[in-house]
């Protein structure tokens, strides 16, 4: 009879993805469309085509293994006929109890080699775990170019039989694991080199997978902020902003006679119509008027080139104003009280102030001069009002 297993190129004994394989591999070497001679490809066809619809159907596998054993009866074969229905409904059960059989029955392995028999055991086994048969024909890239690339890592769950263990498929840069992908079984006939058996993504796996992918998503936000964190520090920061060189003053004020009356009305601000000059800076001036009991009226000199009035302010008794966005330079402060009755007769200036601005050691923006001025006598005052004419504010 004609010998199926021997056209297929297979071992008797071979399982049926085994066989599977072979029908094809062979069918792709002798299709005509392919092969040099056609007129020897269709023929080579037909068999291979014939010798597969036998072998690669169970029922028909056994039926043909019976009679080329010389082991069928007919009884064997009446049985076969009246469970036959039966047969199809657990074929699939009937497989994978031989397959469990012939997984640990070794004397079913008598004429393979070593390898042979430890490959057939990792498949059965993968099989048994519900595992993806790997396809040789969609190779596994193990490339790596300038440690960017893929690499197998680790051993799990070895199992004794097949000598077959689990490892884990990740993206690596810089020759580093970055981010898993598949688990591959495998066998590893050498130190250096791994014979794919199936793949999967087993529940633990895809937990790992969840974590590497919540991690690096983190690293990816902490970035972009990093990013526009570093972005907003380039720029320099907007008033009002923490004061470095704050400096306390004190005043010594005109005396004003005692009957005279605060002006009423005052508001506390800018003065309409006088321009506000100098404004490109971050520093600020604030001017205390809040234990005076007459409101004032107050100007800032630049004292850079010829002495000029960049910003006119009224504040009303009881308190305060500040000037911001002052530009560094060399300034100083002027101003007088007012009165219902009559205009001051004289008013004060105070010392030279040095309004300066520089990049903060830490990195983290501009260090910047916030002056304050009083005008009241205070403790441990660093500032002397001197006395003017009208005429200088």
């Amino acid at each position: 009879m004609t010998d199926y297993y021997e056209i297929l190129e297979v071992h008797p004994k071979a399982s049926q993805e085994i066989i599977k394989k072979a029908y094809f591999t062979l069918a792709k070497k002798y299709h005509p469309d392919v092969y040099p001679d056609k007129e020897f490809a269709v023929k080579k066809m037909a068999i291979l085509n014939e010798a597969y619809d036998v072998l690669g159907n169970p029922d028909k596998r056994r039926a043909y293994d019976a009679q080329r054993n010389g082991t069928a009866s007919k009884t064997t074969q009446n049985n076969q006929s009246r469970n036959t229905s039966s047969s199809r409904r657990n074929s699939s059960q009937n497989t994978t109890e031989r397959q469990k059989q012939q997984y640990q029955d070794d004397s079913t392995y008598d004429d393979l080699s070593p390898l042979q028999i430890c490959i057939l055991r990792a498949l059965h086994l993968a099989k048994e775990n519900g595992e993806k048969i790997y396809n040789p024909e969609d190779p596994l890239t193990l490339r790596r170019v300038n440690g960017i690339g893929f690499t197998l890592i680790g051993k799990k769950e070895e199992d004794k039989y097949s000598g077959s263990y689990i490892k884990s498929y990740w993206f690596t840069i810089l020759w580093i694991p970055v981010f898993p992908i598949k688990e591959y079984r495998v066998l590893s006939p050498s130190l250096d080199s791994y014979i794919i058996i199936s793949s999967r993504r087993s529940s633990g796996f895809k937990l790992l997978q969840a974590v590497a992918f919540a991690i690096w998503g983190l690293i990816i936000f902490a970035g972009v902020s990093s990013s526009n964190s570093t972005s907003k520090k380039s720029q320099p920061p907007k008033a009002p902003y923490k004061a470095v060189n704050k400096a306390p003053a004190k005043a010594a004020p005109v005396k004003s006679a005692s009957k005279l009356t605060p002006k009423k009305g005052v508001v506390t601000g800018y003065v309409k119509g006088e321009p506000i000059k100098n404004n490109k800076g971050y520093s600020t001036i604030e001017v205390d008027n809040s234990q005076n009991s007459a409101p004032v009226y107050v100007r800032i000199w630049s004292l850079d080139g010829s002495p000029r009035p960049v910003r006119c302010f009224t504040i009303r008794e009881g308190e305060k104003f500040t000037a911001k966005n002052i530009t560094p330079g060399n300034y100083d402060v002027r101003f007088k009280y007012l009165y219902e009755e009559q205009d001051a007769k004289a008013g004060s200036k105070s010392q030279p102030v040095k309004i300066e601005e520089k990049p903060s050691p830490f990195g983290d923006g501009i260090q910047y001069t916030s002056y304050s001025l009083t005008l009241f006598t205070v403790r441990n005052g660093n500032t002397r009002m001197d006395e003017i004419s009208i005429d200088e504010i």
